[in-house]
């Protein structure tokens, strides 16, 4: 945004320009949208769990690309069961998400038979490591 020299149809008011020139200033700055602190706090947990899970996805990875093997979706759903089970305790009528947990739950079980049909060495270590019960 330049001040036009000429005829001064053009010419922007001296109060605009100046408004113009402290915005300009507080973007390169920075300050013109502080993040509280709560968000530093929240991103760091996010950041914690999803290395957690992805810990958890490279221990029962079968290649380095593996990311739906049964193995990996029996780790994942495991996870998810947890943090819904923690959510349930403190907030008991909320039917909806004891419903998303009853399924997650089947499916998991579904993932586990199969898994115990192919693979039973698999099956009886990943039932060990996560604590399950047969």
């Amino acid at each position: 945004m330049k001040r036009a020299e000429n005829d001064g149809a053009g010419e922007i008011p001296p109060f605009f320009y100046l408004l113009h020139l402290f915005l300009r200033r507080a973007k390169i700055e920075r300050n013109y949208h502080p993040v509280p602190e709560r968000h530093d706090k929240v991103a760091c947990l996010l950041a914690h769990k999803e290395t957690m899970t992805i810990d958890l996805v490279r221990k029962y990875q079968t290649h380095k690309k593996d990311t739906g093997s049964a193995e990996v979706q029996v780790v994942l759903l495991t996870e998810k069961i947890k943090e819904l089970a923690k959510h349930l305790k403190k907030h008991a009528k909320d039917s909806d998400s004891r419903r998303g947990l009853l399924i997650m739950v089947g499916k998991r079980r579904r993932l586990l038979n199969y898994l115990k049909k192919i693979n039973p060495k698999i099956y009886e270590k990943l039932i060990k490591d996560l604590g399950l019960k047969k």
